[in-house]
């Protein structure tokens, strides 16, 4: 098995910090980094997820993620007892990226996860689906930059959510779902124009999104 295959198998497996940090190791050393400063940051970072995973509920990973994601991060994300200063967000970069763990929508909702997924391998199925999404997206040329932008990052979410390795399988239902849960959901409907250029002859334009306001998305890094 490679490490991708190995992380994504830790997930339904009973919780092993030890095992959990080793492949974390492992993972990140296939991560397009700039420099091993940041890949070092970013493990020591991953060690200070785990001593959050460690007082969780739960006796597999994915549990105790869905605890840390409740009692955790609302409080990270206010600055409340979170380690790793402008670093913070990268352990849980880390997991979900490589595919550890399934993080919920509401958790991604304001995090830039088309920079998360940059960093890992060329070959990687998410890095390949970013690719075509953001040629997807290039082809709506009469909308912002910006628009676009969030409408890779909303494809992006409902892969690391539903656990996609193509986009082919995303559904009209996860469309819909960014409607009702995402904080952008007109991204949502530019998203889905352009799976009506992926999937010749099957239209994903739903008349619901236009009724809809475009949010703003936070920035984290």
């Amino acid at each position: 098995m490679t490490a991708f295959q190995k992380a994504e198998a830790l997930a339904t497996q009973r919780y092993d910090r030890d095992k959990l940090l080793a492949l974390v190791d492992e993972v990140t050393t296939h991560f397009r980094m700039p420099n091993s400063f940041e890949r070092s940051k970013m493990r020591a970072v991953c060690r200070y997820l785990a001593d959050a995973l460690d007082r969780c509920s739960g006796s597999t990973l994915q549990q105790r993620w869905n605890d840390f994601e409740k009692r955790f991060w609302p409080k990270w994300k206010a600055g409340v007892d979170r380690r790793g200063r402008d670093y913070w967000t990268w352990g849980a970069r880390v997991l979900i990226s490589a595919r550890m763990i399934a993080p919920s929508l509401d958790m991604l909702s304001d995090l830039r996860v088309n920079q998360w997924i940059a960093h890992l391998p060329e070959d990687h199925p998410l890095a390949q689906q970013h690719t075509s999404l953001l040629q997807a997206t290039n082809s709506i040329t009469w909308t912002s930059a910006h628009s676009r932008q969030l409408a890779v990052s909303n494809g992006l979410r409902i892969l690391l959510v539903r656990g996609y390795d193509h986009l082919h399988h995303i559904k009209d239902d996860d469309l819909k779902l960014l409607a009702v849960r995402c904080i952008h959901p007109r991204a949502a409907r530019f998203l889905s124009w352009a799976f009506a250029g992926l999937h010749t002859g099957i239209s994903r334009c739903s008349k619901f999104f236009s009724h809809r306001r475009e949010g703003t998305e936070n920035r984290l890094n």
